[in-house]
């Protein structure tokens, strides 16, 4: 699978792929309002409403057409900000959790969560690729080279480059990416990833990403990694582009980190928002940690689910944000506590935890010492994220340490610095 070298031919190449895929392609006159209105009526437009229509009638068939189109109405206003990242936060909220709507049952008024995707029927979800999409905002024309929507929602921008053009590298993609971000904001309100590529360098970031943030995708199926003389983008299509795995990154893979920094003008201290997207090594590995704890929780005598090995700098923390918030979906809500052997690293991934606790849907909780764990568990049935230390778990004056809890919904996750 070597792709062309020059940057129409890679385009076109790329869709080729795609299509391949299972994606749909839509050509660029499709969504020009000069040619048709069918799609988009004007080029300040980015949503394809009618896709997303047809896409959340499908999904949540409990609705009528006029319920649909009070979801389509809140997703828009909800995501309508004059910030991008507060935009995007919220957009992210609405595709993993779902939008409030309102409608009569039996003479009663409910509130319904409308689906904008569907995560166990992938038939019904709609993926398309389209190219060269124009935007007109604020007077500006750009003409991102490849758009993927989902169920009409553009989630994903592509920026190519020549590789046989010694000046138009991929750093070259990412500075256009930031142009189209400062100049057509509005596209990117949508956007779960951006892709950067020349036809065999390949690299995945989000919105906040800085270029040294970018990341390859190196493998196909997570059990071995593709050779140094393949090309990255071709391993990039095979493994992330696969609905199943690009769906589940976008809805359990993803976190808003928020993060502390000092204004170089006024000399305090803000808060900013840093969007994170799996690498792919830390995607794997928890994919496969929740297969083993949901074996451990309900086939193994032992009760071990297995260890992670992390090298140093290769994102720990993020991986158990990613596996606590997944295993807390895959088994219905247990308690998780996170155990350290350091004070120092306790408050560090307590921290990251309270800074990513939109994907956790739960604030965690920063345990002071064995009683206060003992009443915490003491008052729920299932639910909690807990952090402490294994220092608080010694014997005091019994000879044996007392049983905590007689519950079988509780995951322990030792987390430990080796040097």
């Amino acid at each position: 699978m070597t792709p062309p070298m020059l940057e129409s031919h890679l385009e076109h190449w790329m869709i080729d792929q795609l299509q391949e895929k299972g994606y749909l392609y839509i050509k660029p006159e499709k969504l020009d309002p000069d040619v048709t209105t069918t799609l988009r009526s004007t080029y300040s437009e980015v949503l394809i409403e009618s896709h997303l229509v047809a896409a959340i009638s499908r999904i949540n068939s409990n609705l009528t057409p006029d319920v649909v189109l009070q979801a389509v109405r809140e997703f828009k206003r909800e995501t309508t900000s004059n910030d991008l990242i507060t935009s995007n936060e919220k957009f992210h909220a609405l595709i993993t959790q779902g939008v409030d709507v309102t409608y009569n049952l039996n003479g009663e008024l409910r509130t319904f969560k409308a689906k904008l995707v569907d995560e166990v029927n992938h038939h019904n979800n709609q993926w398309c690729v389209t190219n060269q999409f124009t935007v007109i905002e604020n007077g500006q024309h750009k003409r991102p080279d490849l758009v993927i929507l989902l169920n009409g929602m553009p989630v994903m921008v592509i920026e190519l480059k020549n590789a046989v053009d010694p000046n138009a590298d991929i750093s070259k993609a990412f500075n256009q990416i930031k142009t189209y971000q400062r100049t057509i904001p509005s596209l990117f309100t949508y956007n779960c990833m951006v892709v950067l590529s020349d036809g065999f360098e390949a690299k995945v970031g989000t919105i906040t990403s800085d270029f040294s943030r970018f990341m390859s995708w190196k493998t196909v199926d997570g059990t071995t990694n593709a050779l140094s003389s393949t090309g990255k983008m071709g391993v990039m299509l095979e493994g992330m582009f696969r609905h199943d795995v690009l769906l589940d990154l976008i809805l359990n893979f993803t976190v808003f980190e928020r993060y502390k920094y000092e204004d170089k003008d006024t000399k305090t201290i803000r808060i900013g928002t840093a969007k994170k997207l799996s690498q792919y090594h830390q995607y794997y590995a928890v994919k496969k940690a929740v297969v083993s704890c949901v074996d451990a929780s309900i086939f193994s005598e032992s009760k071990k689910g297995g260890v992670i090995w992390h090298t140093q700098g290769s994102g720990k923390s993020l991986s158990m944000v990613f596996f606590t918030g997944l295993i807390v979906k895959t088994l219905n809500n247990p308690t998780v506590i996170m155990i350290t052997d350091r004070n120092d690293l306790d408050d560090q991934l307590f921290d990251t935890f309270s800074n990513c606790a939109q994907l956790l849907r739960q604030v965690p909780v920063q345990i002071e010492n064995r009683q206060h764990l003992v009443q915490e568990l003491k008052n729920r049935n299932s639910g909690g994220i807990f952090f402490t230390t294994i220092q608080k778990f010694f014997p005091e004056d019994e000879a044996e340490f007392p049983l905590l809890s007689e519950r079988s919904n509780i995951i322990v996750t030792p987390h430990t610095v080796r040097i």
